[in-house]
C-alpha cells in the first residue's frame, strides 16, 4: 500500500480542525461560530444553491432588524449559524474517499473518548465536573456578574458531558446512535454494539426527553419508512412538527386536568404549561402580531418569553412570515443534502431520522441551528455518506 495514502494532508488537517474547535473551550463569546466563519473564509466558497435558498430568509430578517426592532439582531443573527453549517457540509462531498475516512476516524475517536470521558468524570467527582463545565463552556465569565450557572449544575445526577445543557448532550448521544447505527448497518462490524451500548449509557446520564425516547422514536419512524418512503415528504412533515405540537398543546389541550396536558408536559420537562413562560404570550398573539410578531419591549414583558422553543421565539420576533421562511431554507437544504449525499434508501433514511430527531428539538430549543452539535453532528454523518459513495465509484 503507498504510505502516502496514510498520512493526514493539509486538507485533511484543516477540516479536522474546524470540526474539533467545535469542541474546544469557549474563550471567547460565539467562539464555535467565530470558527466556523473563518473556515468559510478560508475556503473562499459559497454554494450556489444555498445562497438560493438562503435570500429570502435573510431578507426578512434584515427588514426586521432595521425597520421593525433593532434589538432583536442577536436572536436574529444566531439563527444564521445554520447557513454556515451547511455551507462547511456541502464542501465535504469534494473530498476523497481516503480523506473522508481519515478525516471522520480521527474526529470520531477524540469526540466520542471526550464525550464519554466528560461523563465519567462527572460520575465520579461531580462538584470539579461542575467547574470544568462552567469554565469549558465560558460561564465562568458570567458567574461572578449575574450569578449564572450551566443547566447541568442545577440539576443533581444530570450530566451533559461537555455541552452546556443536558438537552444538548442527549441530542448529541442520539446522533451519535444514528451515525453508529448508520455504520453498523452498512459494514457489521461486532464491535460497534459494544460503542453503541457505551453511548447508550452515557446518554442515559443526561435524562434528556429526546434521548430517553430515542427507541421509540426510531421504531416507529422504521415502521413509518417500510409503510410510506418517501423521505423527502417525511422532511416537510417533521418540519412542521414544532408548529404543530405548540399550537395543538396551547389549543387543545390547555387544560390542567387533561391526561395529554399531563403527559406533554412531562416529555418535554415542562414546557408548556398554562403558567410556563409562553402560554399567555401565545393567547395574546393577535392578527397583525401573529403575521409580524411582537415589539422587542412587549416580548420581554412576559415572563421569559424567548428560549425554551423554536417556533414561538421565530413566532414572536417575526410572525409567521418570518417563521415560514426560515423552515422553507431548511427543508429546501436538506433535500438538497440528501441529492447530494444519500445514494441509496439506508442514506435517505439516516438523514430523514436525523432530520426528525433535530425537528423534535425544534419543539424546546433550537435543533437546526444548536451551537456546536449542529456541526459536528452533520459532518460526521455526511463524512460518512461521502466515504461510501467515493468507495462504490471506486469499486
Amino acid at each position: 500500500m503507498d504510505k502516502s495514502k496514510k498520512k493526514l494532508t493539509y486538507q485533511d488537517l484543516f477540516y479536522i480542525i474546524v470540526i474539533l474547535s467545535q469542541i474546544l473551550p469557549q474563550f471567547t463569546i460565539l467562539f464555535s461560530d467565530l470558527c466556523l466563519v473563518f473556515a468559510t473564509l478560508v475556503l473562499c466558497r459559497f454554494n450556489k444553491k444555498l445562497i438560493i435558498f438562503f435570500t429570502p430568509f435573510f431578507i426578512i430578517s434584515i427588514i426586521i432588524i432595521v425597520f421593525k426592532d433593532q434589538y432583536f439582531y442577536k436572536l436574529i443573527l444566531s439563527t444564521f449559524r445554520i447557513f454556515f453549517v451547511l455551507n462547511f457540509v456541502f464542501y465535504l462531498k469534494d473530498l476523497s474517499a481516503e480523506s473522508s475516512k481519515k478525516i471522520l476516524l480521527f474526529t470520531f475517536i477524540f469526540i466520542f473518548i471526550f464525550t464519554i470521558g466528560s461523563n465519567i468524570l462527572g460520575l465520579l467527582d461531580s462538584a470539579f465536573y461542575i467547574k470544568f463545565l462552567n469554565y469549558w463552556n465560558g460561564e465562568f465569565r458570567y458567574v461572578s456578574r449575574i450569578n449564572m450557572v450551566v443547566a447541568a449544575a442545577e440539576v443533581p445526577g444530570r450530566f451533559s458531558s461537555f455541552f452546556p445543557q443536558p438537552a444538548s448532550s442527549g441530542f448529541w448521544h442520539a446522533c451519535l446512535l444514528v451515525l453508529l447505527f448508520l455504520i453498523f448497518l452498512d459494514r457489521k462490524k461486532i464491535f460497534l454494539i459494544f460503542l453503541i451500548c457505551i453511548v447508550y449509557f452515557s446518554g442515559n446520564l443526561s435524562k434528556s426527553s429526546i434521548f430517553q425516547y430515542f427507541p421509540i422514536i426510531m421504531i416507529l419512524y422504521f415502521l413509518l419508512y417500510k409503510l410510506y418512503r418517501y423521505p423527502k415528504f417525511n422532511i416537510i412533515i417533521f418540519s412542521m412538527l414544532p408548529f404543530l405540537f405548540t399550537t395543538l398543546t396551547f389549543v387543545l389541550f390547555n387544560d390542567e386536568n387533561n391526561y395529554m396536558y399531563k403527559l406533554i408536559n412531562q416529555i418535554t420537562g415542562r414546557r408548556f404549561e398554562i403558567t410556563g413562560n409562553h402560554y399567555q404570550s401565545f393567547k395574546d398573539l393577535g392578527f397583525t402580531d401573529y403575521f409580524f410578531g411582537y415589539s422587542f419591549e412587549r416580548v420581554f414583558s412576559y415572563k421569559k418569553a424567548l428560549g425554551d422553543n423554536s417556533y414561538l421565539t421565530k413566532l414572536f420576533i417575526g410572525g409567521i412570515i418570518y417563521y415560514i421562511s426560515y423552515i422553507s431554507f431548511v427543508v429546501l437544504s436538506y433535500f438538497y443534502i440528501m441529492d447530494t449525499f444519500c445514494k441509496d434508501k439506508l442514506d435517505k433514511f439516516t438523514l430523514s431520522l436525523y432530520f426528525l430527531l433535530m425537528s423534535l428539538v425544534e419543539i424546546g430549543l433550537t435543533g437546526y441551528s444548536q451551537p456546536q452539535i449542529s456541526v459536528l453532528s452533520l459532518s460526521l454523518i455526511c463524512l460518512y455518506f461521502n466515504y461510501k459513495n467515493k468507495v462504490h465509484l471506486i469499486k
